[in-house]
């Protein structure tokens, strides 16, 4: 917990040529992020948490290869700034692959992506309930992306909206649940 040290994250992880992989890690409560990785190859996030921290839960960016996230929580974050985000990714080059993902009660969105060049696919998990610090948080926004697949009941419940893609180059979905949102 980071919570007192002005400006900390809980695992701060910058310019990496290989995988990055985390399993089991919990930064929960820091002041700033839980999970920041800026500039890496390939990342593997399994059955983690990063939940109520400052701004995001995990935020990625600029990865050149997949990014592959695994069970998990990433509830409640963003107390400290209004657009703080479960999870965000944002410049990835290969596919984003999140599976029965918990992203629910943050400040802005549960899961971001955008400018994601390749495919990305969301089986199961619960986007429920975003936006408790703005008036528009989302479930799932994806915008700029590739083909994006839906599969195994993604729920995206309570939201402003349930999803919002923009951009992508194709869109399916197989027993999504997305009731309640406001738009």
């Amino acid at each position: 917990n980071n919570g007192t040290l002005a400006g900390h994250d809980g695992i701060d992880l910058n310019s990496f040529s290989g995988l990055v992989a985390l399993s089991g890690v919990t930064p929960d409560s820091n002041r700033v992020s839980g999970i920041p990785i800026n500039n890496a190859r390939t990342v593997s996030v399994t059955n983690g948490s990063a939940s109520s921290n400052g701004f995001d839960g995990l935020i990625a960016s600029t990865i050149s290869g997949a990014i592959t996230i695994s069970g998990g929580s990433y509830n409640s974050d963003g107390a400290a700034d209004a657009n703080g985000d479960g999870i965000a990714i944002t410049m990835a080059a290969f596919t984003v692959s999140l599976t029965n993902v918990t992203a629910n009660s943050n400040s802005d969105d549960g899961f971001v992506g955008a400018n994601i060049t390749s495919a990305v696919s969301v089986s199961g998990g619960t986007f429920n309930n975003n936006g408790t610090g703005t008036a528009t948080g989302d479930g799932i926004q994806l915008v700029n992306v590739g083909a994006v697949t839906f599969t195994s009941g993604v729920n995206a419940i309570g939201n402003d909206p349930g999803v919002l893609i923009s951009g992508a180059l194709s869109f399916s979905d197989t027993d999504g649940v997305f009731t309640d949102n406001d738009d």
